[in-house]
């Protein structure tokens, strides 16, 4: 049962590390089109407002998914790395019933 629950979390961590990335690249996406309107028209033309507008959105979005991956990355516990704690782990789960 256990087994699930750190399966459950390590898939979440990657699909919101994936999500991040892919965030990242929507931004840089944006960014480069904003640039290139940029070049042909001024501030206050509506497809450049709307580029700055989906910027605003991305970046924020992109801030708070950090956040709530440091967070869950601080109250994540460590997993034991050493050799005798590995080797004790191994022993619990064999003694355990299933």
């Amino acid at each position: 049962m256990n087994s699930v629950a750190v399966i459950t979390e390590e898939t979440g961590a990657v699909s919101k590390n994936e999500r991040l990335t892919q965030l990242n690249r929507t931004i840089l996406e944006t960014e480069a089109k904003l640039s290139g309107f940029r070049k042909v028209y001024k501030d206050t033309h509506p497809d450049v407002r709307n580029f700055v507008a989906q910027l605003t959105v991305l970046r924020r979005e992109r801030d708070q998914l950090e956040k709530q991956q440091e967070l869950s990355d601080k109250s994540r516990p460590k997993k034991a790395t050493s050799p005798l704690a590995l080797r004790q782990i191994e022993n619990l789960k064999l003694r355990s019933p299933m």
